[in-house]
């Protein structure tokens, strides 16, 4: 029979704590303001979503999430940590803000989140190995569901050189033989 899959999506909070105005633009690109942001109307609308689906979800935070906001500044992202460790991330990829604070602290930082980070493509440059595993495998009501974690490949090439020192990031290489692998 038919089976339901949903994968709630959530990327760049920027470590936005509370919410606030923000500019946006409407369909005929006129700017105007509206509330956005904040941890608790982030955790209410995955709450939310979750609510109107029959049986499991999937959330996939695709990064830029712990660097940003004061506290996260203030902290080098830890102040940021046990708020998206409350959120039932199922896999986090990074995005190019998490190595904001450079590869100690940003090992650090994922090392204290309590959902599994996949990074198929970030290497440890002195050891030649994949920091991350490639992908995060997850049932949800009853299928497997494969996500490949691509992490941000501009670090080395468009942010501080301390940032990535130390590490290594590649394209897309192995991406298709971890797609053919997780079928």
């Amino acid at each position: 029979g038919e089976r339901e899959v949903t994968i709630l999506h959530m990327a760049d909070t920027h470590a936005a704590l509370e919410a606030h105005s923000e500019i946006f633009f409407d369909s005929a690109g006129k700017p105007f303001f509206r509330q956005a942001g904040g941890f608790a109307l982030l955790a209410a609308a995955i709450k939310s979503e979750r609510a109107k689906v029959k049986g499991d979800t999937m959330l996939v935070n695709v990064g830029d999430t712990i660097h940003g906001a004061a506290v996260a500044e203030w902290t080098q992202g830890a102040g940021i940590v046990p708020i998206i460790n409350r959120l039932g991330i199922d896999a986090f990829v990074p995005g190019n803000w998490e190595f904001a604070y450079g590869p100690e602290t940003f090992r650090r930082r994922m090392s204290e989140l309590n959902h599994p980070v996949a990074a198929i493509n970030l290497f440890d440059a002195k050891t030649g190995k994949r920091m991350f595993p490639a992908s995060v495998v997850k049932t949800v009501n009853g299928v497997r569901v494969g996500v490949v974690g691509i992490t941000s490949i501009i670090v080395d090439k468009s942010m501080a050189p301390d940032f990535s020192k130390g590490l290594r990031f590649t394209f897309k290489e192995d991406v298709q033989a971890e797609v053919d692998r997780l079928r």
